[in-house]
């Protein structure tokens, strides 16, 4: 290994360098700064959802971050990437190496006529926004989206990277690190992908924003006929939706909410109240025989 190859962290007490920076999270948090660290979920590999492996396989398929990407995963397993933000086009992050470093990453805008085409390819192959977020997509649809040169995912020219850092690599460990700690966040929301690149996911389906809406979940959060309520969209795909968030712009084309007419909404307290009493005599009256039979 040459002179020239060592890091500026090489030259720090590292026993003592741990130690300054623990401080200086400990003083950070109480001026009200949260600091809490990304944790993967998955004990092999990073991620557990279709959009986080896609996200990790996505970096590793370029050569121009093969050399700084394995110091990145030890940094995040280690929870040295903590705070990490995800907005239209810009991750920002805080990394505790040496010291603390704030790291920011830029992604441009996903090109129009790109996007155009994967709506066109993808528009009656989708079934709705939660198969979409799931991942449950049909081989053509998964090799559209992941194309490395017409899909979603970016590539290292579209990516710009500082960090507060010493490091004046293209890639330094702590950039690395947020790079893959997207894939944890994805995990949890897998709709900051679509924030991320600043796109309306449901376009995607080839419907509109409000129908998009209405099919995940029914008004009132209960199950109805032919609507999936919400409590029980996690366990048949495997989604989070208290954790859900809506892509910007998703819910930007919904009509005005009507008043419902004072006259309905008494009627149907009084018919749910008639509704209770029956029910309530029912199960007074099934008591009452179990009794005499007993």
């Amino acid at each position: 290994m040459s002179w020239y190859s060592y890091s500026y962290d090489d030259f720090e007490d590292r026993a003592a360098a741990k130690a300054r920076t623990k401080l200086k999270v400990e003083k950070r948090r109480k001026k009200g700064e949260l600091l809490a660290p990304v944790v993967p979920k998955a004990k092999q590999g990073l991620s557990i959802t279709f959009w986080g492996k896609a996200w990790n396989r996505n970096l590793e398929a370029y050569s121009d971050y093969s050399n700084r990407l394995p110091r990145g995963r030890t940094y995040l397993r280690q929870g040295a990437v903590m705070d990490l933000l995800i907005e239209q086009g810009e991750i920002t992050s805080t990394v505790q190496g040496s010291d603390l470093y704030e790291v920011r990453i830029t992604i441009k805008p996903l090109l129009k006529n790109r996007w155009q085409s994967l709506k066109e390819t993808c528009t009656g192959g989708i079934g709705s926004l939660v198969e979409l977020l799931g991942g449950k997509l049909s081989d053509q649809i998964l090799q559209q989206v992941t194309d490395p040169k017409q899909g979603l995912f970016p590539a290292p020219k579209e990516i710009v990277i500082t960090c507060s850092c010493p490091d004046y690599a293209g890639l330094c460990k702590h950039a690395a690190a947020t790079l893959y700690g997207v894939s944890c966040r994805l995990d949890d929301e897998p709709a900051l992908f679509f924030k991320l690149r600043g796109v309306d996911a449901a376009e995607l389906i080839g419907t509109s924003a409000v129908d998009a809406v209405q099919a995940l979940t029914a008004v009132d959060g209960a199950s109805q006929d032919g609507v999936i309520g919400a409590a029980d969209l996690s366990d048949v795909f495997g989604i989070d939706l208290g954790n859900l968030e809506i892509p910007d712009g998703l819910l930007d084309a919904a009509p005005p909410v009507q008043a419902r007419s004072t006259k309905k909404v008494v009627a149907r307290k009084t018919v749910s109240k008639k509704v209770a009493k029956k029910a309530n005599k029912a199960v007074t009256k099934k008591s009452a025989v179990k009794k005499k039979k007993t």
